[in-house]
């Protein structure tokens, strides 16, 4: 009988402590999503205006983009027709930096007819 118990008893710490070693095992890596990865899609096409809001709203759009993952991007050096679009300081989900491409199309107010 204490042959009995004292196997179950080291078969049980063997597996608590292999649960341990996998359950405190590395954490997954997640990788950031790399702005110079949409080159292909740079080009936003027509948008109302070239405000920075304007832009983000478009690039989130083309880009595939989350909220959280917008909220870290920076847009300089607005041009008529270009602009880029960098990474805030201390940037969990995305990195790097792209020049996009745009042309503004103003919409017109809706005409209220008598």
């Amino acid at each position: 009988m204490k042959k009995l118990l004292g196997l179950l008893a080291a078969f049980g710490l063997t597996a608590s402590a292999g649960s341990a070693v996998v359950a405190c095992g590395d954490k997954p890596v997640d990788k950031k999503t790399d702005l110079a990865s949409f080159t292909e899609k740079s080009d936003l096409g027509s948008i109302k205006d070239n405000k920075a809001l304007t832009i983000l709203m478009a690039a989130k759009t083309a880009f595939g983009l989350s909220d959280d993952e917008i909220k870290e991007i920076l847009v300089t050096d607005i041009e008529a027709s270009t602009a880029t679009l960098s990474v805030k300081k201390n940037a969990k989900l995305v990195e790097g930096k792209i020049e996009v491409k745009f042309s503004t199309c103003p919409v017109d107010p809706p005409v209220i007819e008598e």
